[in-house]
């Protein structure tokens, strides 16, 4: 077990990303680093059929409407854009046979870099509302109704987070199924921030009251999948530990103290980040309520990046020579982005503490000195941070 003694201040206070992977194990999937809502309107309750560890394949989510207002009605789990939509498929009986072909879904790309699935929809109940591929759509959104259009045993929702692993290939055209790495979504509003198998929710917008102010956890065997959020801190003390094959968060607006006794074991994973309780700390998109204003003049962004408060994101990734990476300064300000391994250990930093325009920027920076591997980009601009993992290849 590997003992964490030491957190530099700069990352205490916004973000510590633990990655213990060891042949001994690692979490089954990790943790979505947006925060999402429960994708039904508003008082619709909600049952769970299928967890991410029980659903065929893992990794995925199956929900229903049961409070008996159908056909029930989906909405975006968060601020994006609609990336695809097959909304032309019939009722099939798929007994014995290939579905995928068959079904009604709908992508979303989020401004972190997460996609959110949405399936089974009845035909044309998307198309009616007049949602077409690169459309904004805000949390909250109305896409269509619940169905069981093609690999469907009855009505429900199958509901997933992924990353894809190229942005120019993210998924099989045929049933859209992600090509990349699917996440463990976390819930605002609901106990434990995540679904579990067979428990039953009411779908609500995200809201910071429904957090505790502080959070203390001492001497706590943390279980396979958690996540504690405060609306001003979490401390945690004593002989605290996260378990081989875990993967966990912890999200406070204020502050995050891990004391030295806390200790992460090989094979799991852990985050602390700075970040409003039961909030995205991602979700200033264009044209939705909470958009602080227009993109300033500038680098124009590829479609659907650069909507995030700073927007960073970085390509190629994976990079072999060298890496873009782009971001936004919503106000005038310092800035300083830092390149941190694996282990959290700070392999570089760009500091610009002079007062630079609000506006899109990109740096250039060389990875030809950087062994094989993943690597977090940290940018800290004023109050806001924003986080990016890339891939070092060769």
């Amino acid at each position: 077990m590997k003992q964490f003694k030491y957190i530099p201040p700069y990352l205490s206070a916004l973000l510590l990303t633990v990655l213990c992977f060891s042949a001994k194990g690692q979490p089954d999937f990790s943790l979505s680093n947006g925060v999402y809502r429960i994708p039904y309107t508003d008082g619709t309750d909600v049952r769970i059929t299928r967890d991410h560890l029980n659903h065929t394949p893992p990794g995925r989510i199956d929900m229903i409407g049961i409070n008996g207002a159908a056909p029930y009605k989906i909405v975006a789990a968060g601020n994006g854009t609609i990336r695809h939509i097959d909304d032309t498929h019939e009722n099939v009986d798929c007994d014995g046979g290939d579905c995928a072909p068959c079904n009604n879904y709908v992508w979303i790309e989020h401004p972190n870099g997460e996609w959110t699935k949405y399936t089974h929809f009845i035909k044309g109940s998307v198309n009616a509302l007049g949602w077409e591929v690169d459309d904004v759509v805000c949390v909250g959104d109305y896409l269509g109704n619940e169905g069981d259009i093609g690999c469907a045993s009855g009505d429900h929702l199958h509901f997933e987070v992924a990353v894809p692993d190229d942005i120019n290939d993210p998924f099989d055209p045929v049933g859209g199924f992600i090509n990349g790495v699917n996440l463990i979504p976390v819930i605002c509003g609901i106990d434990g921030n995540f679904f579990t198998d067979d428990s039953e929710y009411t779908a609500g917008p995200c809201d910071p009251v429904d957090c505790q102010a502080d959070l203390s956890l001492n001497d706590v065997a943390f279980p396979n999948v958690f996540v504690h959020m405060a609306t001003n801190s979490i401390s945690s003390g004593g002989a605290s530990t996260v378990t081989t094959g875990a993967a966990g968060l912890f999200q406070a607006e204020g502050f995050i103290h891990l004391s030295p006794d806390f200790q992460v074991a090989l094979g799991s994973e852990f985050n602390a980040r700075i970040g409003e309780c039961n909030k995205p700390v991602w979700e200033d998109v264009a044209n939705c309520p909470n958009f602080t204003g227009p993109d300033p003049p500038g680098i124009a962004f590829p479609p659907g990046q650069g909507s995030g408060i700073l927007a960073l994101y970085s390509q190629p990734n994976p990079a072999s020579d060298e890496l873009a990476v782009h971001f936004r300064l919503p106000e005038a300000g310092a800035y300083r982005l830092d390149v941190l391994d694996v282990q959290g250990r700070l392999v570089r930093s760009v500091s610009h503490p002079e007062m630079n325009p609000a506006g899109k920027y990109t740096l250039e920076l060389k990875v030809t000195d950087l062994e094989p591997g993943t690597y977090t980009l940290l940018l800290l601009a004023g109050k806001e941070s924003g986080v990016e993992r890339f891939v070092v290849a060769r």
